[in-house]
């Protein structure tokens, strides 16, 4: 029952931006972004990351022309997590391949925090010769405002529309990040990030990392 309200809650708290409302076949997105929390302990893409690639695919299908990026976490050295950025690239590049898509795929490398991930992702693009226009961020509902926040910044020319995935699929008890094994503490730490983002800024929180271990 908890967990049910505390979904509800997620709900509530997510963006209300849905890529349905703002984009169409007519106006396509030219950018799909997808946001990632690494893997489980045992190595593996976590419930999370696997749903984001694959609600990626998706649209990629729906929107053959749109640029599909994406990176892997990783986490701050003091943690003992090793880096496995590539194994989680190639992870994904087997779902992407397994739909067949057409789309063109950029890897912006391994991203450390969400403002890190939204840097390396505008970077990759232009390098890539694609200043986006209008982009689908591919995120969770509790973690959709301060994507939202940071993306806005980083890209203060785009339009920026979300797919969401359910709050159920965010946390579990075996994630790398010690915050994403609960959903209460998963929850609480989306808010209290968000509030410090409205409050201080992008450059006072991007000195905090996820705290993680295996």
């Amino acid at each position: 029952m908890f967990e049910k309200v505390l979904g509800f809650l997620a709900r509530l708290w997510s963006v209300k931006t849905p890529w349905q409302n703002v984009f169409s076949l007519e106006e396509p997105p030219d950018v799909i972004a997808c946001v990632s929390y690494g893997l489980d302990q045992e190595r593996r893409l976590t419930n999370f990351t696997s749903s984001v690639v694959n609600r990626a695919a998706i649209l990629a299908r729906r929107f053959p022309r749109a640029v599909i990026v994406f990176g892997c976490a990783v986490f701050a050295p003091s943690s003992g997590v090793p880096d496995t950025s590539e194994e989680e690239r190639a992870m994904k590049m087997t779902i992407f391949g397994n739909f067949e898509i057409s789309n063109k795929i950029i890897f912006a490398g391994p991203t450390l925090t969400t403002i890190d991930e939204s840097e390396r992702f505008r970077d990759a693009l232009y390098a890539n010769g694609i200043p986006p226009r209008r982009i689908i961020v591919v995120d969770g509902e509790a973690h959709s405002p301060s994507t939202r926040y940071v993306w806005q910044r980083g890209f203060p020319s785009a339009e920026i529309a979300f797919e969401l995935v359910p709050f159920r699929c965010e946390t579990q008890p075996d994630h790398v990040m010690k915050l994403a094994r609960k959903p209460i503490l998963w929850f609480g730490a989306n808010v209290a990030r968000h509030t410090l983002l409205c409050l201080l800024g992008m450059n006072f929180v991007r000195r905090f990392v996820q705290p993680a271990s295996e």
